[in-house]
């Protein structure tokens, strides 16, 4: 399954969280964890390697359930990166109002994609209060944040341009500029 790719996705304190979830997850039967990353990413003073994709079953609602609640945000963090843009919109769900700091990546990450109806669920349901919360991974993620304005703006233009004629008014900006805001305080 990749379980040294997904440890790698997370800061070193949470490795027996990381082994707890990577318990439940059913064995893939095709493909590993893509090797390319999200992006440079630091958190905590390490480099993280988060997957851009995985190919993974879901794992059955009791084994999810038997996690604690860390392990279950971890779980859903993981499977944000799914290749299903259904099965990455329900893992959003789970962890986009945590304050956990080991989340936000993740959530970043999903501004610089291209399904819509994700974008939308971040600017509708991210509270202000928990964007303050991301100023610190931010500031220490520039190259990170740059990269993901280029993502979304790119997928404005192929995508969505003439739904939001205006690239300010395009949903993935929306976000980033509210984000950008927190990190100039």
């Amino acid at each position: 399954m990749g379980v040294e790719r997904i440890a790698a996705a997370f800061p070193s304190q949470l490795a027996a969280d990381v082994a707890a979830v990577c318990a439940v997850v059913p064995p893939a039967t095709t493909q590993r964890p893509t090797p390319a990353d999200i992006g440079a990413i630091t958190l905590a003073g390490e480099r993280l390697r988060i997957p851009q994709r995985i190919y993974w079953a879901e794992p059955t609602e009791n084994a999810a359930r038997s996690l604690r609640e860390r392990e279950r945000l971890i779980l859903s963090a993981i499977y944000s990166r799914h290749h299903d843009g259904f099965v990455r919109e329900r893992a959003l769900r789970e962890v986009i109002r945590s304050r956990e700091q080991f989340v936000q990546p993740f959530i970043v990450q999903l501004l610089g994609e291209y399904v819509l109806e994700i974008i939308q669920i971040i600017e509708a349901e991210l509270p202000e209060p928990i964007l303050a919360d991301y100023a610190a991974f931010l500031e220490g993620n520039v190259e990170f944040l740059e990269l993901t304005r280029a993502r979304a703006t790119s997928y404005w233009n192929a995508y969505a341009r003439s739904q939001f004629p205006r690239l300010r008014e395009y949903p993935a900006l929306r976000v980033l500029d509210r984000l950008a805001f927190w990190t100039s305080r």
